[in-house]
């Protein structure tokens, strides 16, 4: 409510100068403004109001604006960070299973774990950043390494591994370019 009076006031005033701009010595009002010392404060005062105007007006949108981006990043970069810790622990988990020799069952119900983990991940990117082709590159490795988890296909999960680390890169770099994170090193 305020706020509509500083309008309006700031309105009048910008008038009374714009008319004397217009049509000077046309009106007698403006002869009288112009012989008073305000007449030399009317044009600052008026610039002052509309600029506080303005600026109570637009500086919290543009704020809401800056903020809601900053969650945004920091929430896909969460995302990256998990998908990164989650990655190495895959890794780590798949070798643990491939030099194991006796005992088989533990390590691979880890491995299924973390594969269950990284699903729910990329279903989370999905769900963020749309359909994909480094998405959907990083859900064939994944799938590539669940249906290598007995012992013949030691050297085809070593593959799929391979692949699975190549797809999870793309994908990171694939979630940064859509989100508009800015970087400052090159990742190409």
């Amino acid at each position: 409510m305020f706020w509509k009076l500083f309008i309006i006031i700031g309105g009048i005033l910008f008038l009374i100068v714009c008319i004397d701009f217009i049509m000077p010595d046309r009106w007698a009002f403006t002869k009288k403004i112009k012989k008073s010392k305000i007449y030399d404060v009317v044009p600052g005062v008026v610039f002052s109001l509309c600029l506080g105007l303005v600026t109570i007006y637009l500086t919290p949108r543009i704020n809401q604006k800056f903020e809601q981006q900053k969650i945004g990043s920091e929430y896909l970069l969460g995302i990256l960070n998990n998908l990164k810790t989650d990655t190495l622990t895959l890794y780590m988990d798949v070798q643990e299973l491939t030099d194991s020799l006796e005992n088989i069952t533990e390590p691979e119900r880890k491995v299924k774990q973390d594969i269950l983990k990284l699903r729910y991940r990329a279903e989370e990117i999905e769900a963020l950043i749309g359909q994909d082709d480094a998405l959907q590159e990083f859900s064939t490795s994944l799938t590539c390494i669940r249906k290598n988890l007995t012992p013949e296909n030691r050297e085809k999960r070593y593959e799929c591994l391979s692949d699975f680390i190549k797809a999870t890169k793309k994908l990171s770099i694939s979630i940064v370019d859509r989100s508009h994170i800015k970087t400052t090193y090159s990742y190409k």
